[in-house]
């Protein structure tokens, strides 16, 4: 088991046993759902995330391309 410190926060993770899990799975959210809004997301999904974020990523072994959920956040005026 692997473990990364953030501040005062501990996170335990078995990266090699996340990639797998990850591996075995086809898409990510966004096609899953398939709407025109989380196609657009899966289409920019290689801009969008700050590198810091893919770095964090990669380290904790989770594929940035598949997402477990989408969802679309718009303010609003009140």
């Amino acid at each position: 088991m692997d473990r990364i410190q953030s501040g005062d926060q501990i996170i335990r993770f078995d990266r090699e046993q996340t990639r797998k899990a990850y591996s075995a799975m086809k898409d990510g959210e966004a096609e899953r759902c398939g709407c025109s809004s989380c196609l657009n997301f899966a289409a920019q999904r290689t801009t969008v995330y700050p590198q810091d974020f893919l770095v964090l990523l990669n380290q904790l072994g989770i594929d940035p391309e598949k997402e477990g959920e989408f969802m679309n956040m718009v303010p609003t005026d009140r």
